[in-house]
């Protein structure tokens, strides 16, 4: 869903605070195909999952529900092992702060 030029861009908004401001414009900036997918999983799913009706069956946060997303949002570029490796915690957290905008 994030395109691989702005893979990049992604890891580092991962590596920083949530900043919604940056998130929005970093969304506005996607093709819209890609946008719309994104924030009818976040907005319509993931919102599903998260509410607090579900909360007896479900014991899931933004965060676990961001490491099984990640992977399927973001594909590192690299074919560096390590660098891989080394990522995987800001694709997780740039897809938590990808859902955390969205909820609003």
């Amino acid at each position: 869903m994030i395109p691989a030029l702005m893979y990049d861009r992604a890891i580092a908004l991962g590596g920083e605070a949530l900043n919604k401001d940056k998130m929005e414009h970093f969304l506005a900036e996607l093709p819209k195909v890609n946008r719309e997918v994104l924030q009818r999983v976040g907005r319509n799913l993931i919102a599903e999952i998260l509410k607090p009706s579900h909360l007896s069956k479900n014991l899931m946060s933004v965060r676990a529900l961001a490491i099984v997303f990640a992977p399927g949002f973001l594909r590192n570029p690299s074919d560096d092992p390590m660098e891989m490796l080394n990522n995987a915690k800001f694709e997780t957290q740039f897809t938590v702060h990808l859902f955390e905008t969205l909820l609003g």
